[in-house]
Formats: C-alpha cells, sequence, structure tokens
C-alpha cells in the first residue's frame, strides 16, 4: 500500500475509536445543541482574524 494512505488510515481509526468510545458511554454523536459545562479541559474557537493555535493531542489511540 502506497505510503501517502497510512496517515488517511491512522486518521479513520483514531475516528472509530472515538466514535466507539462515545457509544459506550452513551454520548450522541449526532449534533450538539448546547455546549457541555465545562470540565477544565475548555477548547476555544479563535476569533476571526487571530490565528489558529496548535493543540498537541493529549493521548494516542491505536
Amino acid at each position: 500500500m502506497p505510503g501517502f494512505l497510512e496517515p488517511r488510515r491512522m486518521a479513520d481509526k483514531a475516528l472509530t475509536a472515538v466514535i466507539q468510545e462515545a457509544d459506550v458511554l452513551g454520548i450522541s454523536t449526532r449534533s450538539v445543541d448546547e455546549p457541555r459545562a465545562g470540565d477544565g479541559d475548555e477548547r476555544h474557537l479563535e476569533e476571526p482574524g487571530e490565528p489558529a493555535l496548535a493543540v498537541e493531542p493529549q493521548e494516542v489511540v491505536l
């Protein structure tokens, strides 16, 4: 398999793992009507005109 396909496969596996975990925990993966209460790990969207900040992943999903 070509090397350029590997990152996509890893991203697909990570997304699948997140969806599976949400399903096990009973969290809806459909749409979110209201943001949930902050638990100290809040991520805010940047204001228009502000540069986006890179966020390091907290853990690696294999």
